[in-house]
């Protein structure tokens, strides 16, 4: 995947690891994380301050159809979701801590 500039079209960065075709994408509310979900039946999770991967998300059967970062605010639980859909019926949750202090973000 490539990020562009909305303001005079350089080329920002480009995200690697995507083996098949991206069929949605989602940002977190604080802008820190990408997420991109494809037809391998994989989600894979990009830091957007560095552009390094930092997870690959695997219980899928079929081709991820949607991707959600849900609005948990964080002062009153640790852990945000992502939630996936997919051709196979399933709905997923994977859960995740971001460190403020330090960037690191953890999948559970």
């Amino acid at each position: 995947m490539k990020i562009w500039s909305a303001l005079d079209g350089r080329l920002l960065a480009t995200l690697r690891g995507a083996s098949s075709e991206i069929t949605d994408l989602a940002v977190n509310n604080e802008n820190t994380l990408l997420a991109a979900g494809s037809c391998d039946k994989l989600i894979r999770v990009w830091c957007l301050r560095t552009c390094a991967p930092i997870a690959v998300l695997n219980c899928h059967s079929g081709s991820v159809t949607s991707l959600f970062f849900c609005p948990i605010p964080r002062s009153r639980h640790p852990i945000a979701y992502l939630a996936s859909t997919s051709t196979d019926g399933s709905c997923s949750f994977w859960g995740f801590t971001e460190h403020p202090e330090t960037g690191h973000v953890e999948f559970q």
